[in-house]
């Protein structure tokens, strides 16, 4: 009976689809042409290092529940997925402030943050995408501004920029730090972890930069002076210490120098320069202590200095030739040398220069 029943229902739905099938055909291409239009909002990847949270129209708003992690994900095509960055992150944010006496001033300001995972879902409900201009940005222009009118232009240029940077950390992380028994929800909800805040510039007036810079200049010029005269007194200690030394050293040894060390000093150089290779001519005996007398460069050409204007043709500058103790080897040389003129002597006036010109004869009248 019950087999028989199956049988007649199966039969039926055969037959009835038998007749709809051109209807059914076409009413399943229809739902895969809408699936294939509807996949961006049906299935959705989360990227790496990124959060979802899901708001569903029908079913009251946000799901503050759970917060979708990486991955792939299928959704109703009436609802959204938003996805959060909550990797680490750096912006900047340039804001005005006055120091301590009444001057303005531009601080560059960077921080590093990133959003708290489990909480995006809050985050997104209470906040939204744009958490860094309601959260971060405000409390950080405060800091800045309360920290920049305790100090002068000058510290927070130079002097004391790395404790104002601490300062401004400091109380930026202890703002966003989570308090569960606080009255706001900001305060018992940790929305973000900031990681670190760097004060990266300090743009001053143009005229008070200016006087800033020519005051450390000269400040380096005063300290370079210092160090001229630090390094002039050690100079003068220097020599005053050297000059006492050589006193000291002429006390000690002055006994000891006496007329038979000089002498023998003397003996001792004279043989040094008589062994050198240097032609030299050497004179025993002179002086009041006996050491001979050496007289040396006898190896330079003399060159007589030229005939004055009016002198007589024959009367040409000769480069004189150096004494020669070596004698003619040979007749025939010697007989050159008595058919030709001898050598002038250095010092001696040759036969042209020791007999003077003939008077002319007095013309006859």
């Amino acid at each position: 009976m019950f087999s028989s029943r199956i049988k007649t229902i199966a039969t039926s739905l055969v037959d009835w689809t038998d007749r709809h099938i051109l209807s059914l055909g076409l009413g399943a291409l229809l739902f895969l042409l809408l699936v294939a239009a509807l996949s961006p909002r049906i299935f959705i990847t989360v990227p790496a290092g990124h959060e979802g949270a899901l708001f569903k129209r029908f079913q009251g708003g946000t799901d503050v529940e759970q917060a979708y992690d990486e991955g792939f994900h299928v959704i109703g095509p009436w609802n959204n997925m938003y996805i959060y960055d909550v990797r680490f992150q750096n912006q900047s944010s340039k804001f005005d402030a006055h120091t301590s006496d009444g001057l303005n001033l531009r601080a560059d300001v960077a921080f590093r943050f990133r959003v708290t995972r489990r909480n995006v879902p809050l985050l997104h409900k209470y906040i939204g995408e744009d958490y860094v201009e309601k959260l971060i940005l405000p409390s950080l222009g405060a800091r800045v501004r309360e920290e920049v009118a305790r100090h002068t232009p000058e510290e927070v240029y130079s002097t004391k920029r790395l404790e104002i940077q601490q300062r401004i950390r400091e109380g930026m992380r202890k703002e966003f730090e989570m308090d569960p028994e606080a009255d706001t929800l900001l305060q018992r909800v940790e929305f973000l972890e900031l990681d670190e805040i760097f004060l990266r510039d300090v743009e001053l007036p143009e005229s008070l930069q200016k006087s800033m810079v020519e005051k450390n200049q000269q400040l380096q010029m005063m300290l370079e002076y210092d160090y001229r005269i630090e390094r002039e007194r050690k100079e003068s200690e220097r020599k005053r210490i050297e000059a006492e030394g050589i006193r000291q050293f002429q006390d000690i040894v002055k006994d000891g120098i006496t007329d038979r060390y000089l002498m023998w000093k003397g003996i001792d150089a004279t043989l040094q320069l008589a062994q050198s290779s240097n032609s030299k001519v050497i004179v025993v005996g002179s002086g009041k202590t006996g050491l001979p007398i050496l007289l040396g460069n006898l190896d330079t050409v003399i060159t007589p200095p030229a005939a004055p204007e009016g002198g007589t043709a024959n009367t040409e500058a000769k480069a004189l030739a150096p004494l020669s103790n070596t004698p003619e080897e040979s007749s025939g040389d010697k007989k050159n040398a008595a058919g030709t003129a001898a050598a002038p002597v250095p010092g001696a006036p040759t036969a042209m220069e020791a007999k003077p010109p003939a008077k002319p004869a007095p013309a006859s009248k």
